[in-house]
């Protein structure tokens, strides 16, 4: 996967090459849902987001909910012009636990 990550906005950007009925690796999931709330990534940088882009929606949404619920952006498109993927996805812990 190709990665950029924005200086000025302290963000990670990443471009995925999954097909639309591939999940996002979970131990990479886990790596960066950590370094999103350490607010640091692995090399030390400082980072506020990390957001993934999808070449297209259907991979996307296939993705949002396990991306979603780890802080990470979902995008749709390429690193120069991503779009943000229309999601209607909300997590209230409480309630998503049955708590």
């Amino acid at each position: 996967m190709t990665q950029r990550y924005d200086e000025k906005k302290q963000t990670l950007w990443i471009l995925s090459t999954l097909d639309s009925d591939s999940l996002f690796p979970s131990d990479e999931l886990k790596d960066l849902s950590a370094q999103v709330r350490s607010g640091k990534l692995s090399d030390g940088r400082e980072v506020k987001a990390v957001n993934v882009v999808f070449s297209d929606s259907g991979t996307a949404e296939y993705n949002e909910s396990a991306l979603g619920f780890s802080k990470i952006g979902v995008y749709v498109g390429s690193l120069d012009k991503p779009t943000v993927f229309a999601s209607t996805l909300e997590f209230k812990t409480r309630e998503d636990f049955g708590v």
